[in-house]
């Protein structure tokens, strides 16, 4: 049993609050499913087995479920509850939140070729509210789709420069991925 207070307890709590109006959990998620926008690549890669790239676009599309579940049921916190210190590595569920999305844009930039780097945690708290964060982390999900959804065999080889602190790093896209995944 959780005790009470902590990120389990309160997100079950706010999952309760509200019942889910669809087999996805939220009436805007089945919106951006049936807009196409969160569809699975078609054509000659759909086969019985998922290949490399299907896998790295599913892996996409989890995420960005994965974000949208977790931030639904933190909006039914109250602001208080949202900002209240925490145990753990970051002092509250905001800021645990604003690193992920600090993180994401770290990263997705680098895919896009971007030069990001450090300045994108300049701002401890980008996001000052639950609304503000929930729509800039749905805009990175979404590009981190399209990246994915850009992949080929070919490309999944390819160097990423990410800059760093110390200077300009570079990694296997395929790596930065399964990293990105794993955050």
């Amino acid at each position: 049993m959780a005790r009470t207070g902590s990120i389990a307890a309160l997100l079950q709590r706010a999952e309760s609050h509200k019942p889910c109006r669809n087999a996805t959990g939220d009436a805007r998620w089945a919106l951006l499913r049936a807009k196409g926008s969160l569809s699975a690549p078609s054509g000659s890669e759909k086969s019985i087995h998922a290949s490399l790239l299907q896998t790295f676009r599913a892996f996409a599309r989890n995420n960005a479920w994965s974000s949208h579940r977790l931030l639904s049921s933190c909006k039914r916190l109250s602001p208080a509850e949202f900002v209240a210190p925490r145990s753990g590595f970051f002092p509250s569920l905001q800021a645990t939140l604003d690193h992920i999305l600090v993180i994401d844009w770290f990263y997705v930039d680098a895919l896009e070729g971007g030069r990001l780097g450090p300045k994108a945690w300049e701002n401890e708290v980008p996001c000052p509210g639950i609304e503000s964060l929930i729509s800039a982390q749905a805009c990175v999900d979404r590009r981190l789709i399209l990246q994915c959804d850009a992949l080929t065999e070919a490309a999944l080889n390819t160097h990423v420069h990410v800059q760093r602190s110390a200077g300009v790093q570079s990694d296997r896209r395929d790596r930065l991925l399964m990293h990105l995944f794993q955050h």
